[in-house]
């Protein structure tokens, strides 16, 4: 659920459901259908435009024998307070991404700057995963290539915010 407020936090709207971005259904290559959880959605507000941006992933493991396939992670933006919402993919499926977080800067132009970051192991068939950093500076429309920011086990680094 999500509230929003037009005057500083003294009054609040009608909460939204957020519930939209809690389940999908995917059907692999072979024609078996996966319902499937997304993790809990990252939430940032563009303090330019009022745009409310959702991270979502895709949860895709642990559904017992057969898991769906990898999916990639997903930017909802509403421009209208929530009551619509365009999906966009912001990077690629992956069977070892993770751990997405969004921020939202006011930096670089007009519409400010997200950054996503997340963990995957791009290019490694073996060993820890590293963290990955994108952004975009036209409100989620496009993304910055996947920029490795470590090459550690994430598990000293989990990303838990972004910093500008």
């Amino acid at each position: 659920m999500v509230a929003t407020s037009t005057d500083g936090g003294g009054t609040f709207a009608t909460p939204l459901n957020l519930s939209q971005f809690t389940q999908a259904t995917f059907q692999d290559s072979t024609g078996a259908t996966f319902h499937v959880a997304f993790n809990t959605p990252h939430l940032a507000v563009n303090q330019k435009t009022g745009a409310l941006h959702a991270l979502v992933e895709v949860r895709a493991s642990g559904f017992g024998a057969q898991s769906p396939p990898p999916q990639p992670t997903y930017l909802a933006t509403s421009t209208d307070r929530g009551k619509t919402f365009t999906l966009k993919v912001v990077s690629p499926a992956s069977a070892d991404a993770g751990l997405p977080v969004l921020q939202w800067t006011p930096a670089a132009g007009s519409q400010g700057t997200l950054l996503v970051v997340h963990e995957d192991k791009i290019g490694q068939t073996q060993g820890n995963r590293d963290i990955y950093l994108q952004r975009s500076t036209d409100g989620g429309n496009t993304w910055s290539p996947q920029v490795r920011l470590n090459d550690d086990d994430p598990a000293n680094q989990i990303p838990t915010t972004c910093h500008t």
